[in-house]
């Protein structure tokens, strides 16, 4: 059981700096939503080395009390419900049946192979901020939109892992076909305005196929020596869409075109030398590839305020285990200095330091 609920009116005061007393309502945006759910899964081994698991999930969801003001409009918005079942299924082999850790991120001394097919059915349905969240800020004007339907999602995996004495390999092809997709973007509403709109729409038909090749290894050429890194590959894209992307748009400029805040290509590398139980010293790299932020993709300009850029940053840290208390760590965020727009501009060589103390 969850309950969320928005409250975010914006008013005028005659001053703002010293904390004077509201005068009128500029905008309000509130709401409420609630989801109820139960979930039940049964893992079933016909034979030592297969197992099959089979789940579902049921919700019951509600949103309510919706309310937005917008100068001299008010408007109470309806009452909406939705029930859904969402059922899984997992088919896994081990040829040589190894004792694989119930943990995903521990390394099995068993070596083996492991072949897993899943498919599962899901639901997301829309925020209490989706539905009616109503603020300016700036130029941009964030819009509620208090009919959205939930994501419908049919997922589908196929991964082989092979699981050596000190590491593991994965290699994941998987697949996400979505119905109703939720999903925001930044756009004029009004042909020629200056005013961007943030606002959540349905998309008719999304899909988004990759593949992810998956690394963990310790021990690696020294005792102490951990790495782990991973490179994912993601084709997303717009399938069909009944409306328009945005109020300048043609009517099928959105059609086969990548979907907004996803990047082709993605990466990570991590390594960490411990050369005993209180050192631990790390370096880090993170590649994205450039990404969109509207549906028929003419955010051209990457590098730019509002701009996503494709960016590959590494960072490094020390850290010590003092006592069984005290954590002490020392990194350098962004030590390339690299320069790239996520939106705004991110930050470049960063300094951390922090000291911890657990009870």
């Amino acid at each position: 059981d969850d309950r969320y609920k928005l409250y975010n009116p914006t008013v005028n005061t005659p001053d703002w700096l010293g904390g004077a007393p509201a005068t009128t309502t500029v905008s309000e945006g509130d709401g409420k939503t609630r989801t109820q759910a139960v979930f039940l899964q049964e893992l079933w081994q016909p034979t030592p080395d297969m197992k099959v698991t089979l789940g579902g999930r049921y919700e019951e969801w509600r949103a309510y009390d919706g309310y937005n003001v917008n100068g001299a409009v008010t408007i109470r918005q309806p009452t909406v419900s939705a029930e859904k079942f969402s059922p899984k299924f997992s088919l896994s082999w081990s040829p040589s049946a190894p004792a694989l850790s119930s943990q995903p991120s521990a390394l099995s001394s068993s070596p083996g192979w492991t072949v897993t097919a899943s498919v599962a059915k899901a639901y997301r349905f829309a925020t209490a901020s989706e539905l009616y969240q109503l603020v300016t800020t700036g130029t941009t004007f964030t819009s509620p939109n208090p009919n959205l339907k939930p994501d419908d999602v049919t997922a589908a995996e196929l991964k082989i892992e092979r699981t050596f004495a000190n590491s593991r390999i994965r290699l994941s092809f998987f697949e996400d076909d979505i119905h109703d997709a939720i999903i925001a973007q930044f756009n004029p509403l009004v042909p020629g305005s200056p005013t961007l709109y943030s606002y959540a729409s349905n998309v008719d038909h999304v899909r988004a196929r990759g593949v992810e090749l998956a690394l963990e290894s310790r021990d690696v050429l020294i005792r102490g020596l951990e790495f782990a890194g991973s490179v994912t590959y993601l084709d997303a894209k717009t399938l069909a869409l009944s409306g328009r992307a945005s109020a300048t748009a043609g009517a099928d400029a959105a059609i086969g075109k990548k979907l907004p805040n996803i990047p082709d290509w993605r990466a990570t590398v991590t390594a960490t030398y411990r050369p005993d139980q209180r050192w631990a010293f790390t370096l880090a790299g993170r590649y994205s590839d450039k990404l969109w932020t509207t549906l028929d993709n003419t955010d051209v300009n990457p590098n730019t305020w509002q701009g996503f850029a494709p960016f590959f940053v590494a960072d490094a840290r020390i850290n010590a285990r003092l006592n069984p208390h005290w954590n002490a760590s020392l990194g350098v965020d962004n030590f390339l200095n690299r320069k790239y727009f996520l939106f705004h501009p991110f930050p470049q060589r960063t300094a951390v330091a922090t000291l911890k103390y657990a009870f």
